[in-house]
Order: C-alpha cells, then structure tokens, then sequence
C-alpha cells in the first residue's frame, strides 16, 4: 500500500522499549508500573517507550542514508532525556 502512494515504510523493533534506561541498561522488574524512576526522575513508561521508539527510528535512517561507515548518529539516552519527565 505504501508503495503504491510513493511512501517508505521503516520497520522498528519496540522490544525492550519501555525497559531501556536512558543509559542503554534494562530495567528488569517493570511490572504494571506506569512510571519509572531512573536517577531520581520519575517517567513516565509509555511516553519513555515512544521516546526510544523515536531513539531506534531516527538512528535507523540515518544510518541507512550515510555512505557505509561514513556516519553514524549516535543520540546518547542523557542528551534526549528531557522527553517525558514528570515532576
């Protein structure tokens, strides 16, 4: 169907994403927790699930559109960690 509009589609694997600490570590025991407290922040797990969504997706083109080996996006988890804290 995408094709046939002229779209792309880019798959993106969602494991794992709401368990993802921005530093990359998974958090084991999430639960039905609705929000996760990682270095004294409390966020919340769907919009922190999304926002790795996003981390994957983005990484994903930009890789593809580089040359092999010629650059690499390399978003850390602190530098996009404003998305999604609740106070």
């Amino acid at each position: 169907m995408a094709k046939k509009y002229g779209k792309t589609v880019i798959d993106v694997n969602e494991s794992y994403t709401s368990k993802t600490l921005w530093d990359g570590s998974i958090l084991k025991n999430l639960g039905g927790k609705a929000s996760i407290l990682f270095r004294g922040k409390r966020v919340n797990r769907d919009i922190h699930g999304a926002r790795n969504i996003l981390i994957r997706f983005l990484t994903k083109v930009i890789d593809g559109l580089s040359p092999q080996g010629a650059c690499s996006l390399n978003i850390t988890k602190a530098g996009f960690c404003g998305f999604g804290v609740l106070k």
